[in-house]
């Protein structure tokens, strides 16, 4: 499927209407982040200390961090032109608002835009963007890849996995499976199976090998890999459960697109399940392809009405589990 047949190109007013859509909620992003209403996350501090290190001995930090390269020099391009760091982190924050909110519109069809939008902001932003900031920018670059690859223009797609990789290592783990041709139904529980089965015996081989010479996962292992031990059925997981279960009754009523993102869904949890032992690694790897969500959610115009029950269902079980994490139970401070 061609995205671009159906949307609006740049010079239309359509599309530079969109553009000021997207521009305000990046910029509502930019001061969410800037003056943290809901309280400081728990990576906030880290990053702050980060960008004053910058400040100090940029080069110096450049050499030792475990931070991936695109970051590190991002960081270092806005500590000297901005003097203050909540600053330095909501202009971070715009930016992935930004792509992500494009690449969205794009992909998504009729008023399902403004659910996927929502989605997102419920689920996805207080996760990444308030608080694993180079995963969310890695993010942003996995949704653009994803809409150049299944728009036709792979190596356009190819392009964007290079910025993602270098703004966060674990978006490595999604890009294999965007070339994924389409698959029915039998398939797409085969071939998760079968990249558990293969993960499974050689995930902690793997991993004990990247130790050597990839800073983050030496970090990674100085902590024990995020020290307790993840839960396999944490409550955030139900919702994507109830939707992957739903949309595997429902295959055929699927666009091509909705059809390709379970499959990565599952893919997702085969490796998070494989790599369980390693909680970070796991974790990480999980929550990346987790994003594509957003992209499923955007694609529920074009399907039937039962999709469309099953996603609205999904939205709104999302978004009493993220209201729950992030603001009942205290996850901000």
């Amino acid at each position: 499927m061609n995205f671009l047949s159906h949307k609006n190109l740049p010079g239309d007013t359509v599309f530079s209407r969109n553009l000021v859509i997207i521009f305000i909620i990046s910029s509502v992003a930019f001061f969410i982040a800037t003056f943290q209403p809901f309280g400081l996350s728990p990576d906030y501090e880290n990053y702050e200390i980060f960008f004053q290190d910058a400040r100090d001995d940029f080069w110096g930090l450049a050499d030792e961090t475990r931070f991936e390269p695109a970051f590190v020099y991002l960081t270092g391009v806005l500590v000297k032109a901005l003097s203050v760091d909540v600053f330095v982190y909501g202009v971070m924050v715009f930016i992935s608002v930004a792509l992500k909110s494009y690449f969205i519109h794009r992909m998504s069809l009729g008023y399902f835009a403004l659910v996927a939008l929502v989605f997102y902001l419920f689920k996805i932003f207080p996760l990444h963007e308030l608080t694993q900031l180079r995963a969310a920018l890695a993010a942003a670059f996995v949704v653009g890849a994803c809409f150049f690859v299944w728009s036709g223009r792979p190596w356009h797609g190819l392009l964007m996995c290079v910025p993602a990789f270098l703004f966060h290592y674990s978006s490595l783990m999604v890009f294999p499976f965007l070339f994924v041709p389409r698959v029915e139904r039998e398939k797409a529980l085969v071939i998760p199976f079968c990249i558990f089965l293969l993960l499974f015996v050689i995930v902690q081989y793997v991993v004990v090998m990247l130790e050597g010479f990839v800073p983050v996962f030496q970090s990674y292992e100085s902590l024990n890999y995020g020290g307790e031990v993840v839960n396999p059925w944490s409550i955030v997981m139900w919702p994507e459960f109830f939707m992957i279960l739903a949309a595997m009754f429902f295959w055929r009523d699927l666009t091509d697109v909705m059809r390709r993102i379970v499959v990565l869904q599952l893919i997702g949890f085969a490796i998070f399940y494989a790599a369980i032992q390693f909680p970070v690694v796991a974790a990480r790897g999980r929550e990346m392809f987790s994003v594509l969500w957003v992209l499923f959610v955007g694609q529920g115009f074009a399907s039937t009405l039962r999709v469309k029950i099953s996603i609205i269902a999904f939205v709104i079980f999302s978004i009493i589990v993220s209201i729950n994490l992030y603001l009942i139970l205290d996850f901000f401070h």
